[in-house]
């Protein structure tokens, strides 16, 4: 990323199913058919073969029980159970095995089976990231013949208990004031006899991390340990977004380290709304322009000493800072090209300000440039699709003559 400087005090012009109605008829009440159904099978007008309604579809798959529970598990190790199923039926089927989320895996030894045969299936969850009771299905279906059997499931539960575990993931402080800087509290909850956290820190330099003594929690028939961490975003951060990863390192083996975010939005006297600057043009090779409000919070004037962009050469980007009416805010005025090729863009604007003997910020800028529609030609004398597929009515020359004249403006 390459940076361009702009100052410009002027204005930038802004490029630029019908539905059916029934007849009501008196109808006698329905008489109960007393009947004997001969076969649950029954023909349509076809001879395909089908199910009279409300009858329940047959069982295909036996097994031996249809729950299974882990207990109290970690969230460290996976687990898995291992069960078998017979084809009650008289004829050969095949079988597929399926899970209810992608955290259980179920595995099966033979999915063809003659009848009466007898296979086994292994289920498998991986319990990491989860904690509190959790409960998974895997469902054996039969696939041949299809249709004609119904599914067989197996509930599989457990409780996880989390080794080591956060009151909170991520620490977030909004408009936090860049001279006085914040600081709160992260807990850390450990199941380990004698649980420490040895250190922790951040990756930004304005974010210190301090590890409190162990104190001890009692949780029903458990004494846990917990440990407060206090962060503290320090004064003199940068005024925009900030966002840092805290890395805690533990005495226990199963889980040495873990990871918590830190967020924050760091304000002066100056402010920008929005925040950051959104191009809303998606298009290759296009013209764009946004703006920017800068105003003081506290209603006082400052003067804007320099503009930085911090982007792309090949967008010619540019900014110009308009003073309002009444002299004590601006209007920045984001100006440039898209680039030809397609894909994700940001960067910065940085301004300068000599408010509170010099304040500065940095605003992120974001555009999305979107691959060209390519239209298809249609050779020919070969039809043109329409709705589903289905070949479009036929385009007359009037009708052509017609749509031009419309799109003109």
């Amino acid at each position: 990323m390459s940076r361009k400087s702009s100052i410009v005090w002027g204005v930038i012009a802004a490029a630029g199913l019908t539905s059916s109605v029934a007849v009501a008829q008196d109808t006698k009440p329905a008489q109960p058919d007393t009947k004997p159904v001969p076969d649950q099978k029954q023909a349509d007008p076809q001879g395909v073969p089908t199910f009279n309604q409300g009858v329940r579809t047959p069982e295909a798959i036996r097994l031996p029980k249809t729950q299974h529970d882990w207990g109290v598990i970690s969230d460290t190790t996976p687990v898995e159970y291992t069960f078998e199923f017979t084809n009650i039926t008289d004829e050969t089927i095949r079988v597929n095995i399926s899970a209810s989320c992608g955290c259980t895996v179920g595995q099966i030894e033979k999915n063809i089976l003659a009848p009466g045969e007898t296979t086994r299936a292994t289920a498998r969850f991986d319990p990491k990231g989860r904690s509190g009771v959790q409960t998974k299905t895997v469902t054996i279906s039969v696939t041949d013949p299809p249709g004609k059997y119904s599914n067989a499931s197996m509930v599989l539960t457990s409780d996880v208990k989390a080794l080591v575990s956060l009151d909170q993931p991520k620490l977030h402080f909004s408009d936090v004031d860049h001279r006085a800087g914040v600081s709160g509290r992260l807990v850390v909850t450990g199941r380990k006899e004698g649980f420490e956290v040895n250190s922790a820190s951040a990756q930004h330099p304005n974010v210190k991390v301090k590890v409190g003594q162990p104190q001890p929690l009692a949780a029903g028939s458990e004494t846990l340990t917990r440990v407060e961490l206090e962060v503290t975003i320090e004064p003199g951060a940068p005024i925009g977004s900030l966002t840092s990863q805290i890395t805690i390192n533990t005495n226990d083996e199963r889980v040495p380290s873990t990871t918590a975010m830190v967020s924050a939005e760091i304000v002066g006297t100056v402010r920008a709304t929005p925040a950051s600057a959104q191009v809303r043009v998606f298009t290759p090779k296009t013209p764009f322009s946004t703006q920017v409000r800068l105003d003081s919070r506290n209603g006082t004037h400052f003067n804007i000493r320099s503009i930085v962009v911090d982007g792309r050469d090949d967008m010619a980007l540019a900014v110009d800072a308009v003073p309002n009416a009444d002299n004590r805010s601006y209007n920045l005025v984001f100006a440039g090209t898209l680039p030809e090729l397609p894909g994700f863009i940001n960067g910065t604007i940085i301004v300068e300000t000599d408010a509170d003997g010099g304040e500065t910020l940095r605003i992120p800028f974001t555009a999305s440039v979107r691959p060209q529609q390519v239209a298809r030609p249609v050779s020919a004398g070969q039809p043109i699709q329409g709705t589903l597929g289905q070949p479009a009515d036929p385009v007359t020359p009037a009708a052509q003559t017609k749509g031009a004249a419309d799109t003109k403006p």
